[in-house]
């Protein structure tokens, strides 16, 4: 059984990583807060044991600002359910 949210390393990192968001994606934020073309936005999302910057679970769609280092495979794969998420 996994740890409970509230003390599973990933999704604190995440909400620590939400409090202190860079200008662009601050930035960037501002705009897909108000839903744009009815699609909800997460920011610092977890994806397994990755953090993505927005996520967009309608379209599937990952959004990374400033080409930070992340394995497109790994999301892909777990977006797709072949590994844990």
């Amino acid at each position: 059984m996994p740890p409970p949210r509230e003390k599973n390393e990933t999704v604190l990192r995440a909400r620590a990583l939400r409090r202190d968001m860079t200008l662009p994606e601050g930035m960037l934020w501002q705009v897909l807060r108000q839903r744009p073309d009815g699609f909800k936005f997460r920011r610092q999302h977890p994806i397994g044991r990755c953090i993505v910057d927005f996520y967009c679970p309608a379209a599937r769609l990952v959004i990374e600002v400033m080409a930070r280092a992340i394995r497109w495979a790994t999301v892909r794969s777990v977006m797709h359910g072949e590994i844990g998420g």
